[in-house]
């Protein structure tokens, strides 16, 4: 039997690892990249959602404030409360009114 050989390693045997290592590492870059933008997108995912949970209130306030002027508006143009604004304001009596006055000594 005759002595085998030891095989040389080949060119581009050689050139193949170096080149697959460096696709190993650029991949390995490329995923703590995706890794790292990830965790800022979640931040600013949970920051968008507590912006979104406070306009909601607010815009369930601002949906009770309108429900709130359009009833005083309804109010507002009844005849009750235009007898109301001229009791008050302008000092004048119904017809329905008693007037009392006072007596001077």
């Amino acid at each position: 039997m005759g002595r085998r050989r030891a095989r040389r390693p080949r060119p581009y045997d050689r050139a193949s690892r170096i080149a697959m290592g460096m696709i190993t590492i650029v991949v390995c870059v490329l995923f703590a990249v995706l890794l790292f933008h990830e965790i800022g997108l979640k931040q600013r995912i949970r920051h968008n959602d507590e912006i979104r949970e406070e306009l909601t209130e607010q815009i369930q306030e601002e949906e009770k404030r309108k429900e709130s002027i359009l009833s005083q508006k309804e109010y507002m143009e009844t005849d009750e409360y235009i007898k109301e604004v001229a009791r008050n304001s302008l000092g004048l009596v119904g017809e329905d009114d008693i007037i009392l006055k006072r007596r001077e000594p």
